[in-house]
């Protein structure tokens, strides 16, 4: 069995990691959100992209019921 660089990762690990489905990460990929790397015909994604566009997503939560200051 061969080894797989854990600095990539699959369509289904890319969709677990982002908490949405496949569908969605194929949507990001064909928008230029997400790059994508071609091995004999399977599509691996740089878990650092994905990291990195988690984090970009990132809002910090907003207090409900206090007036900001």
């Amino acid at each position: 069995m061969e080894q797989r660089d854990p600095d990539f990762i699959t369509l289904a690990e890319a969709a677990v990691i982002l908490g949405c489905s496949t569908r969605t990460v194929q949507r990001l990929q064909a928008d230029g959100e997400l790059g994508t790397s071609r091995v004999r015909g399977a599509v691996y994604y740089r878990r650092s992209d994905v990291d990195a566009y988690l984090t970009a997503s990132y809002r910090k939560p907003q207090r409900k019921g206090k007036a900001a200051s």
